[in-house]
């Protein structure tokens, strides 16, 4: 009665598990498209596992996680028409939205990603004591004309404005009011993973506007 690829498609899911936020983070999402040249996916992530000294991945990987300490990961997935690398970096600061979490990558690794890079989000996780303090500033960091922001998972806020800032980054300010460790992980994953495919939807537009 199931559809051949049902089992294997549900084991993926579970294969591909959500970050574990403790504390505040800094986090830094790219997600990489190619209309044919594939092989940059894989290669890119091999490029920045050579560059800071992170264990290679398998052959054919579709996703892939390490940590370069206890306060910086990356997580790095796999999907049909494009690639994501999400940087994510423990904050003890309050300088939110600089670039904590890409802090090891080496500038040469951006350059094969001219071009191809569709989607680049920052978020800040702010929790604990400095919660209230960047809740009660939010619109040092988004824009008050064009922010938008919701309550979820009971414990947490989301702010964004969707406009892209002079350093090609959008931005999320996500406060932790009493958030489950796993449940800060997703929320973040869940942000990032709808703006991605927000823009995939909107690859087409260009298209359906000549037609």
């Amino acid at each position: 009665m199931d559809h051949r690829l049902r089992a294997s498609l549900a084991h993926e899911l579970h294969a591909r598990p959500f970050l574990r936020i403790a504390g505040s983070v800094s986090l830094t999402h790219i997600a990489i498209y190619t209309d044919g040249d594939k092989s940059i996916h894989e290669a890119l992530l091999r490029s920045l596992c050579r560059l800071t000294g992170l264990a290679a991945p398998v052959d054919d990987a579709t996703h892939y996680s390490a940590c370069w300490s206890a306060e910086k990961q990356l997580k790095w997935e796999r999907h049909t028409e494009f690639s994501t690398f999400s940087f994510v970096a423990s904050r003890h600061d309050t300088d939110y939205f600089s670039g904590l979490a890409t802090e090891q990558v080496p500038p040469e690794w951006f350059d094969p990603i001219e071009g191809k890079r569709f989607v680049a989000i920052r978020m800040e996780f702010v929790s604990g004591k400095e919660a209230a303090t960047a809740r009660a500033a939010v619109h040092q960091w988004i824009d008050g004309s064009a922010m938008v922001g919701s309550n979820v998972l009971g414990a947490g806020q989301v702010f964004c404005d969707w406009t892209i800032k002079p350093d090609g980054f959008s931005r999320f300010l996500v406060i932790d009011n009493g958030l489950r460790e796993i449940q800060g992980g997703r929320l973040l994953q869940r942000l990032y993973e709808i703006e991605a495919y927000r823009m995939m939807a909107l690859l087409a537009l260009p298209v359906a506007r000549t037609g």
